[in-house]
């Protein structure tokens, strides 16, 4: 596989703009997801949540970012590479069970 990167917008106007730099930069595959929390009728938190697979080789997803970096934000990367290795994970969405992931990434 290679490497897969998880982006946060909180519109989708900038998605084009964003999938022509993916591709630019040797993306394989994207898909786009929501995420949506909310408690009796109301809504907390709606995002929209855009993730591409890179190849395996580092330059590509460092351009990518450094293409995009002010524009959205980095939910995750991981390593797909045989065995799925969080790189770069959100601080917000780990619990008390990632305590050693959280100790080996500072």
């Amino acid at each position: 596989m290679g490497f897969e990167i998880t982006l946060s917008l909180k519109n989708k106007k900038i998605d084009t703009t964003i999938i022509e730099k993916a591709y630019q930069n040797n993306c394989e595959n994207y898909y786009t997801t929501y995420e949506i929390e909310g408690r009796r009728r109301t809504i907390h938190k709606n995002k929209y949540l855009m993730t591409f697979i890179f190849p395996e080789n580092q330059i590509f997803l460092i351009k990518f970012l450094n293409s995009i970096k002010k524009k959205v934000k980095v939910e995750t990367i991981s390593d797909d590479s045989g065995i799925f290795r969080i790189l770069y994970p959100i601080r917000g969405k780990l619990v008390e069970s990632d305590k050693p992931i959280i100790n080996a990434l500072k």
